[in-house]
């Protein structure tokens, strides 16, 4: 499998081994979320309740082949939604259960910063980033886990991994999982 769904795969790992304790159905919003491969890898494989799913990313090209994907779940009362919008911009519609950002390389620190002060307090937060330094796209990278989780501002933190990847790059993938 490519190393975007095997990080995907190991995300919905940790997440069931942390809300384990079954809890209230989840409102879920992921940004950069793409094609919506998550949410539909999310729908299938997470043993915690969903409520709904929105998806966000900021490349308009998404936002259509994500809710075909999903269509299931987007004509079965909206559970899955996908949105073209820029992150730090984001007007929540409903109140985030939790908040997952697989992209964090993506985006500036700035940018991060107004995206994270928008997320309303006690919810969980999921981020992803690695030091995959050498691809161009990547503004935003890390040396290890301790400069990620100085990046990321996360208030409480109950989960904190590395995944070295096999890819030709062979970069590592950092994942924290807490609570704002």
């Amino acid at each position: 499998f490519p190393v975007t769904i095997l990080s995907k795969a190991w995300l919905i790992d940790q997440l069931n081994l942390e809300l384990l304790k079954g809890p209230e159905p989840q409102v879920i919003h992921i940004f950069g979320g793409w094609y919506g491969v998550l949410a539909t890898m999310l729908f299938d494989s997470a043993t915690f309740p969903i409520k709904f799913i929105r998806s966000i990313d900021v490349d308009p090209t998404c936002e259509p082949v994500a809710d075909h994907i999903n269509k299931y779940n987007e004509m079965n009362q909206w559970r899955f939604k996908a949105f073209t919008a820029s992150m730090d911009e984001w007007e929540y519609d409903h109140a985030p259960t939790m908040v997952i950002n697989t992209s964090c390389e993506h985006v500036d620190q700035e940018t991060y910063d107004r995206w994270y002060d928008r997320i309303p307090t006690g919810t969980t937060v999921v981020l992803q980033g690695n030091d995959f330094f050498s691809c161009e796209e990547h503004i935003r990278c890390s040396r290890d886990i301790e400069e990620f989780e100085s990046q990321s501002r996360l208030d409480n933190i109950n989960y904190a991994g590395c995944y070295r990847t096999d890819a030709g790059s062979g970069y590592t993938r950092f994942m924290l999982i807490g609570t704002k």
